[in-house]
């Protein structure tokens, strides 16, 4: 111990003598020729002190190696960044602030997240292109809509809308409602989709561009329908010629309302030799087919 106690006091003065005093060092060499010195004694506490004091040098004496090696690699790699050309420059900073953020996140608490209420289900796909469609009833140039593309028809409808657009400067008509789509019908008839809901029904309410499929093409209204059962079938003769009276004559018959127009009237299915069957009303409203539903037929 007198050994380690006099090496340790030598090594101090060495460096007192040469100005080149480095505090960790410093103290860890004092704490040692304290140890050295408690020991000679047989102080067991003092040791025991010196000990936790080396423990806690040791430690510190780690932390600052890491930090030094960190500071090092740093500079090295901002070094080489620094000599090459622009763009490898850029690249190598980017990947050092790359690596930077994935220390940051490693050590990153996990994201506490709130919802304070709940989302209801989005309207299906079907539906809403349900609400943007307008179907337009062909006249007397069925055939020739038929050899068109869907692409076709649209140009041949928004020329036709952007010509009455700019005669009647409208601006509505000019921009915010237009066809983006449309669908041969089995039928013959098309369906055009327009840009929203409301630019749909902008453009079945200004009906000019029906110009582009030919004259006697006309827009087919939404309808709402309601079944009646258990009509008697001899009460009721529907046929396609005789559907605008029977419909005249319900509407004279039942108090629906102002406006109540009903656009198509027919048989579920043909009755044949039965008494009674179901019956297809359909309205152009939603509210005269919910009064027809409430007070019935």
């Amino acid at each position: 111990m007198d050994d380690i106690a006099e090496g340790a006091r030598r090594v101090l003065n060495h460096i007192e003598n040469n100005g080149t005093e480095d505090r960790y060092v410093t103290g860890y060499i004092r704490a040692v020729r304290q140890y050295a010195l408690n020991a000679q004694r047989g102080d067991g506490q003092e040791m025991a002190k010196v000990l936790e004091a080396l423990t806690k040098i040791n430690a510190g004496t780690e932390r600052l190696n890491q930090r030094i090696n960190t500071i090092e690699k740093t500079t090295n790699t901002l070094s080489t960044a620094l000599s090459t050309p622009a763009a490898n420059s850029a690249a190598a900073w980017r990947n050092f602030r790359a690596k930077e953020w994935q220390r940051d996140l490693a050590t990153a608490a996990a994201p506490i997240t709130r919802s304070g209420g709940t989302s209801s289900p989005g309207v299906p796909e079907m539906e809403l292109r349900e609400d943007r469609e307008v179907i337009v009833k062909v006249g007397m140039n069925r055939e020739q809509i038929r050899g068109l593309t869907p692409k076709d028809l649209v140009e041949r409808a928004e020329r036709q809308r952007v010509t009455n657009a700019r005669q009647k400067n409208s601006g509505v008509l000019a921009g915010q409602a237009f066809f983006v789509a449309a669908r041969k019908l089995p039928s013959g008839d098309v369906a055009m989709i327009a840009n929203s809901a409301a630019g749909a029904e902008v453009l079945r309410k200004h009906a000019a561009w029906l110009r582009a499929f030919g004259p006697g093409s006309v827009v087919q209204e939404p309808s709402w329908g309601v079944v009646a059962y258990h009509i008697p079938v001899r009460s009721m003769k529907v046929t396609p010629e005789t559907m605008a009276d029977v419909a005249a004559e319900l509407l004279r018959q039942n108090n629906w309302g102002e406006g109540a127009k009903i656009q198509y009237l027919g048989w579920m299915t043909r009755p044949g030799e039965r008494a009674e069957g179901s019956i297809l009303i359909e309205f152009t409203s939603p509210v005269v087919a919910n009064r027809a539903i409430i007070s019935g037929i």
